[in-house]
C-alpha cells in the first residue's frame, strides 16, 4: 500500500475514536431528567369482583412518580377500610375513590356465611 492513503486511514481513525470518547464522556451521567417527587398509592395485587370488600390481601400500597398518578387515589388506609369496589379491578389497577363504595356499604352477598346460599 502506499503511505498517503495509510496515514489518510490512520487518520480518519483516530478521530473516529476520539469522537467516540468525546460522545461517551458527553452523555455519561448527564440525563437532563430531574428526580421527581414520588408518592404512596394503593393498587390491586389480586384479581376484585364488584361488590367484593378490599383487604391487605388483594391490595398494597407502591410507590410511583406523581405524574402517573390518576386523581382521587387512595393514598392512606383509611380511606379503603370497610369499602368494596364498585367495578371489576386489576392487578396493577390504581385504586380511586371513584372506584369504591360508602364506607360500610358491600354487596348483599358479602353477609352470606361460607358454604350457604340465598
Amino acid at each position: 500500500m502506499r503511505l498517503k492513503p495509510m496515514l489518510l486511514l490512520a487518520l480518519a481513525s483516530g478521530c473516529g475514536l476520539v469522537a467516540m470518547f468525546l460522545f461517551q464522556q458527553a452523555t455519561k451521567g448527564n440525563t437532563g431528567a430531574q428526580a421527581e417527587e414520588n408518592i404512596s398509592v394503593l393498587v390491586v395485587t389480586a384479581e376484585i369482583t364488584p361488590g367484593q370488600l378490599l383487604s391487605k390481601t388483594n391490595v398494597e400500597f407502591r410507590d410511583y412518580p406523581i405524574s402517573v398518578v390518576p386523581e382521587n387515589v387512595v393514598t392512606v388506609p383509611e380511606e379503603f377500610e370497610e369499602r368494596a369496589s364498585r367495578v371489576r379491578a386489576f392487578p396493577g389497577d390504581f385504586v380511586t375513590l371513584d372506584k369504591l363504595s360508602g364506607k360500610g356499604d358491600h354487596a348483599p352477598s358479602q353477609d352470606i356465611p361460607a358454604g350457604m346460599v340465598a
